[in-house]
């Protein structure tokens, strides 16, 4: 870690000496680990080489309030993704392992129902299961448009020959009656 006069705090010093910064930044002096450490700022340090942060904490074994460098990964780990919970079941998008459909929980969400709400609608829908549901609709809007429009047009048709067959199946009990 590179001492840099103004660089650093000690108990009664309140200054960011920019310049000295600057000069040994120009330098390329050893070290090239910087740690920011005035107390009107957010400890913060930069590896010149890498571009890697780090981290400063108060070393509280040491009078003075001197403050020492801690590693913290440049890099975050990658989380592992999180399969969507929907599967292709005969012409149809179906939430998990249940029978409810992809169109049913979106219905519900653009008729302003939050995940929560949609989970306690249906038995068998966990609440993480509708986050990802609604999560997956609202980031592929575009590509499930036509397969929702489809499906939609699907349901009204059905409904239509099921009031048609009821209407046929009053008709024939009130002549057989």
């Amino acid at each position: 870690m590179a001492a840099l006069n103004g660089l650093h705090t000690e108990e009664g010093e309140n200054n960011l000496d920019i310049y000295g910064l600057s000069k040994h930044l120009q330098a390329g002096k050893e070290g090239n680990d910087l740690c920011l450490l005035d107390p009107r700022v957010a400890a913060t340090s930069l590896d010149i080489q890498s571009g890697s942060s780090m981290g400063c904490n108060l070393d509280s074994s040491r009078s003075g309030g001197m403050l020492r460098p801690v590693s913290t990964p440049s890099v975050s780990p990658a989380l592992p993704a999180a399969p969507v919970p929907l599967r292709w079941d005969d012409g149809v998008w179906r939430v998990g392992s249940t029978n409810l459909t992809l169109e049913s929980v979106v219905q519900l969400y653009d008729a302003g129902l939050d995940a929560d709400e949609i989970a306690r609608e249906f038995a068998g829908l966990e609440v993480a299961t509708a986050y990802q549901v609604i999560g997956y609709y609202l980031a592929h809007r575009d590509e499930l448009a036509d397969y929702l429009t489809a499906r939609r047009t699907h349901v009204a048709l059905q409904r239509e020959q099921g009031k048609a067959a009821a209407v046929e199946m009053r008709a024939r009990l009130a002549a057989s009656a």
